[in-house]
């Protein structure tokens, strides 16, 4: 059971999924990594904290991961944190393609700049 309560529903639609990444290729793995980093960085009680090697291990004793093609590693999971989890990442991303998705759709399909009288080029 992962801290579901903390995220929100609507931040799930705004994951970036790649197929190049290992853990977003399957959505099943996906969707547990994901909670699982929910608990990345909280306090054990032997004064430790949850790292990427504590996750790492609870996916490997799921079953989850069914052939070699879908071996997660600890290089795929800290990328796909980084990518792909972290919130400031996601928000820079989104951002980046909302601008880009804005420019094109003001620019329209056949908008032609032509120069205002008496404005030289």
């Amino acid at each position: 059971m992962g801290l579901k309560g903390d995220r929100k529903r609507a931040t799930r639609t705004l994951e970036i999924v790649e197929a190049r990444c290992h853990i977003c290729r399957n959505p099943a793995v996906r969707r547990a990594v994901n909670d699982l980093l929910d608990w990345h960085g909280l306090p054990l009680p032997d004064g430790g904290r949850i790292g990427y090697q504590d996750i790492l291990a609870k996916v490997h004793r799921s079953d989850l991961v069914t052939s070699q093609r879908e071996h997660v590693t600890y290089t795929s999971l800290w990328n796909h944190a980084k990518r792909h989890y972290d919130h400031d990442a996601v928000t820079a991303h989104w951002a980046a393609r909302l601008d880009s998705e804005m420019r094109n759709a003001l620019r329209g399909p056949s908008v032609t700049r032509t120069p205002i009288e008496g404005q030289q080029r």
